[in-house]
């Protein structure tokens, strides 16, 4: 453990393609062992993302022997033949060698095997660069059977933004007679559109789309300008299905409205409301009441969210409470009914009211105190909502010293997020700076936070020379900005 830093976990950023680089490494070291037991610890996301299933803590796993699953797939014996298919269906990134075999069976006689196959090669993409592979697979939505269609919506999602241009195919597939192909349509759709709808719902404006012939996959399709109109027809769909009986139905169409967003689905803010009125589905009344903030719900239907602060479930609750703080001045009345969630038993409840209150700014800037309460509340999820509010808020220098106590405290998110604030002070918050040098030793994201805190905040402490020629290139990028407009004052 010398050899490693004190804060040593991989971030969203440093390993971003995790898939593409660890994993293939991890299986290529694994088959040079002698041995043919090997125990490993890391993380289940990790050797969920190998074997096909998240395994359980502790469980012994056997890497799938593809090669073995093949050639049993094309056994005359029906139990051997359907063991196999099961097998192929859950499989992982082991079976990325593989991917030019699984490719053919999606053309196979057997439907079980052209599902399988489908679902295999949706958890490969993004790893195996295969030109035409997501359009293959989109095809399979137009499959003569049910199961088949189902299985290709759900590969087409685990395949995300790379087959953004199958979305329209995804569309035909919100009007098939089958519920389960109607709720993994919804499902995908709303993943393969996702980062461009986030685009949209962060700036307002026109988002970079993939567009190109469905035979096509995303990285060899062209660039178009889309504008939020051109998603309507997609949510207008969607909002069809929220009458639909199945429950899986609804709650899955009400999730993509909630990811489309505003940029084109705030015409349906009302019949997500009216859903949400009369739901008795748990989980649906969670996702309506998550996606009323996200389509920007109709002011005559905002005390219709101020009623599910009172909801039964903490998560309908919390989900409101963080909905209502994106609706802004739409909910202004209703900021200290959120407030009052600061008081709740439950740690998530608690968080989402912190995390709305700071969505509101200026709103909610009377019920600062309150918020600074929750700056020692006993989970650190609900710490470190309350430090951002504040400093949402403007509220930080106000309550600089409390929140300067949380560069000491037990979980280094908080204190990171504690250093991101007083960093917005600038040269308010120079007496804190010897507190907070120790951050600039870190390596990683929370280094690059530390030295850009420290460098809006200035001191004759502070040794931006040194970060400027940093191994990080971000921290020499925020520290070079640093010297230049040091030069020009």
């Amino acid at each position: 453990y010398d050899d490693l830093p004190e804060h040593w976990t991989l971030t969203v950023e440093s390993d971003a393609c995790w898939r593409q680089s660890r994993v293939p490494a991890f299986l290529a070291w694994l088959e040079a062992q002698p041995e043919r037991r090997v125990v490993v610890v890391g993380h289940g996301a990790f050797f969920g993302a190998i074997l096909g299933w998240h395994p359980d803590n502790c469980e012994v796993c056997a890497l799938t022997d593809v090669a073995g699953v093949l050639d049993k797939l094309r056994s005359d014996e029906l139990e051997i033949r359907s063991h196999a298919i099961e097998s192929l269906e859950k499989v992982g990134l082991v079976a990325a060698p593989f991917v030019g075999e699984i490719r053919k069976l999606l053309r196979d006689q057997h439907p079980d095997i052209r599902g399988a196959a489908a679902r295999a090669l949706g958890r490969m993409s993004g790893v195996v660069a295969v030109d035409g592979l997501a359009g293959e697979v989109a095809r399979l939505l137009s499959d003569p059977e049910s199961s088949v269609r189902s299985r290709a919506a759900e590969a087409v999602g685990d395949m995300g933004g790379i087959a953004a241009a199958c979305a329209q195919q995804l569309r035909k597939a919100l009007h098939d007679a089958n519920s389960q192909v109607l709720q993994n349509a919804a499902w995908a759709l709303g993943q393969v559109l996702q980062d461009r709808c986030e685009n949209m719902l962060n700036d307002g404006h026109a988002s970079e789309v993939l567009s190109g012939p469905p035979e096509k996959d995303a990285a060899s399709c062209k660039r178009k300008r889309v504008h939020p109109s051109d998603l309507e027809p997609f949510a207008l769909d969607l909002s069809d299905l929220l009458t639909h009986s199945d429950e899986n139905v609804r709650y899955y169409a009400v999730e993509a409205l909630g990811i489309i967003g505003r940029a084109a689905a705030s015409a349906f803010g009302s019949k997500v409301a009216a859903l949400l009125e009369k739901e008795v589905d748990l989980e649906t009344r969670r996702i309506a009441a998550w996606a009323m903030g996200r389509i920007c719900c109709p002011g005559d239907k905002v005390q219709v969210l101020v009623h599910c602060l009172q909801d039964s479930d903490p998560t309908v609750q919390a989900a409101a409470a963080v909905s209502l703080g994106e609706l802004g001045e739409t909910a202004k009345d209703f900021a200290g009914a959120v407030a009052a969630l600061l008081k709740s038993t439950h740690a998530q409840v608690r968080w989402a009211s912190a995390t709305g209150l700071g969505k509101m700014t200026h709103i909610a800037k009377p019920l600062s105190k309150q918020l600074s309460e929750q700056l020692v509340d006993q989970d650190a999820s609900v710490r470190h909502a309350a430090v951002d509010a504040l400093s949402a808020l403007g509220e930080t220098s106000v309550f600089a010293d409390k929140i300067s106590d949380l560069l000491n405290d037990s979980d280094l998110e908080v204190q990171i997020r504690a250093v991101r604030a007083l960093g917005k002070m600038g040269e308010a918050a120079k007496p804190f700076v010897p507190k907070m040098l120790k951050f600039a030793d870190d390596d990683g994201q929370y280094k690059r936070i530390a030295v850009e805190a420290l460098c809006n905040i200035g001191s004759s402490d502070l040794d931006i020379t040194s970060w400027s020629q940093d191994s990080d290139i971000e921290v020499r990028r925020i520290a070079q900005r640093a010297l230049a407009r040091s030069s020009q004052n």
